[in-house]
């Protein structure tokens, strides 16, 4: 009997190791890394500010609609494994808003820079957001399927309608990563 529980518990945590998903960090906030990517009209600075349980959050402030930050030829450039992108971010407005996120890929298959990306919207309530983002459902604005096997650039914009609210637009980025089934 004894040897038949080792055996079942063995079997269980293999199963478990297997099924693991496995996580790979976008941006490295927790190691102090920010954006590489940032417009004029934003500033971001790392703090210790609404950081939801880590040690670090990356404070990004737009003070105008134009702006944008993220990653140009980011680390890790092939996304096509992944099945999602996580953003936990904290929103301190005071009203419901949305995070714009732009995927470039190197191959535009031809298409102009805008036709070849893809431009998304996610909802963020005030306080704690964890942002989870099918990849599969990515498409072009050219409506084809996004090519994730060379990503060059990811970034994010405001939401012109709080923007305007506020006068300025704070997000607090906790962690930005992809999931790897």
């Amino acid at each position: 009997m004894k040897k038949l529980t080792v055996f079942v518990i063995a079997a269980l945590a293999l199963s478990l190791n297997l099924h693991a998903e496995k996580k790979t960090n976008l941006v490295k906030i927790q190691s102090g890394e920010t954006f590489s990517d940032v417009s004029k009209d934003v500033t971001q600075a790392l703090s210790e500010e609404n950081t939801g349980g880590n040690t670090a959050s990356l404070k990004v402030v737009w003070s105008g609609a134009e702006g944008s930050c993220g990653m140009y030829n980011p680390t890790l450039k092939d996304w096509s494994a992944a099945s999602t992108m996580v953003v936990n971010v904290f929103y301190p407005g005071k009203a419901i808003a949305k995070l714009n996120l732009v995927v470039v890929p190197k191959d535009l298959k031809g298409k102009s820079r805008y036709e070849g990306r893809s431009d998304s919207s996610y909802v963020m309530k005030p306080g704690q957001n964890a942002v989870k983002i099918p990849l599969g459902d990515l498409v072009t604005n050219g409506g084809q399927p996004l090519d994730l096997k060379q990503v060059v650039q990811f970034y994010f914009s405001p939401d012109a309608k709080a923007l305007e609210a506020e006068k300025a637009y704070t997000v607090f980025f906790q962690e930005i990563y992809l999931v790897f089934p």
